[in-house]
């Protein structure tokens, strides 16, 4: 918890303290000047220091070395003893003080009765504030572990992102560079082409998608290149349609969210000759992204969902569905159909705009 806000709640708390001392000192007043009475009551040494000095020992004994010491550590047996002795010795102390310093010039008990009630007084009053503090103590420690563990989860979470997406680049680049090789064999030119489109991707995976959000317009950019790079290859460019409906905007996303999809249904189309193997929809509505990738498969090489296992399907899907739910893990939807040799997914996400 930041400091000021620990100095505001004591702060709060004794000027709280104060006011109540101030109310009882006044019902007990007699007259019509009773606020007037309690405040010059409670303002006088001998006042003062009954209500303040004994009160602020008990509390900040325990805050600052009883719950700390003990409690936070689980000793229990040392806290309570901790705690009687602080209870006892605090207003016998306190009243050893204030003879001292007032003398027996003025006397302070008419009575031995009325001294041992006000060393009780002081002991009730004494313990209410060292429980009061061991509450806001814990209260305290429970908010900086509430927070502790809320970055904890946060750092975590960026980690493990950023070593799923430096997991899909390298998946990425290792199935391209496996296609050139064909080409380079097949038609030089083609392939030459290709490696000039590949470099346009390596350039945005290097260097522009190493932001923690990027454009929506960057990554739609970068599904175009991937798709016609997959046409470059097939020979066949009525193979994969791309439906862009809206515009992007100042919508942002996390960079390579979409690709891994993308690449899994060219991965597992069926046909280089087929028109419409791949189907790449995309749809913007306010803030809301509804992506679809669909494709026609053998049932060979049949593709199975995200969550199936990485053992079964793609990798770099496995990665992606696992990469949205650490940075979408409330505001996405992912569904998978498989109905007449089409795969079908589906992606529901909400986005940032930019400010």
């Amino acid at each position: 918890m930041p400091r000021r806000m620990v100095a505001l709640l004591h702060l709060g708390y004794w000027s709280l303290y104060l006011f109540v001392a101030f109310l009882l000192l006044a019902i007990a007043g007699a007259g019509a000047v009773q606020a007037e009475s309690a405040a010059r009551a409670l303002f006088t040494f001998r006042i003062g220091f009954i209500l303040v000095v004994p009160s602020a020992a008990g509390f900040y004994l325990s805050y600052c070395l009883l719950f700390p010491h003990f409690l936070a550590r689980k000793r229990f047996l040392a806290l309570v003893l901790g705690g009687v002795a602080g209870a006892v010795s605090i207003p016998i102390l306190a009243t050893v003080v204030l003879f001292l310093v007032l003398g027996p010039a003025e006397p302070l008990f008419r009575s031995r009765g009325e001294l041992l009630g006000m060393i009780a007084w002081l002991a009730g009053s004494v313990t209410v504030h060292m429980t009061v503090a061991a509450i806001l103590r814990g209260f305290i420690a429970w908010y900086d572990d509430i927070a502790i563990k809320a970055e904890l989860t946060r750092r975590t979470a960026e980690v493990e992102s950023d070593l799923i997406r430096a997991k899909l680049d390298p998946h990425f680049l290792f199935n391209t560079l496996n296609n050139l090789d064909a080409l380079i064999i097949r038609d030089p030119v083609v392939a030459s082409e290709y490696l000039a489109r590949l470099t346009g991707l390596m350039r945005f995976v290097l260097y522009e998608a190493r932001a923690e959000r990027i454009l929506l317009g960057l990554e739609i950019e970068y599904i175009e290149r991937y798709v016609a790079l997959e046409a470059i290859r097939s020979r066949n460019p009525k193979r994969s349609v791309l439906r862009l409906t809206g515009t992007p905007g100042a919508r942002k996303i996390a960079p390579m969210l979409l690709i891994p999809f993308v690449e899994n249904a060219f991965k597992h189309a069926a046909g280089q000759r087929m028109e419409d193997a791949v189907v790449i929809e995309i749809d913007l509505e306010g803030s809301r992204l509804r992506f679809r990738c669909a494709n026609h498969y053998a049932p060979a090489s049949e593709p199975t969902a995200p969550e199936e296992g990485a053992a079964r399907s793609g990798i770099g899907q496995q990665l992606a569905a696992r990469r949205l739910a650490l940075l979408y893990p409330a505001s996405h939807e992912l569904a998978v159909t498989r109905v007449e040799g089409i795969y079908d997914l589906r992606l529901a996400v909400d986005l940032d705009e930019t400010a």
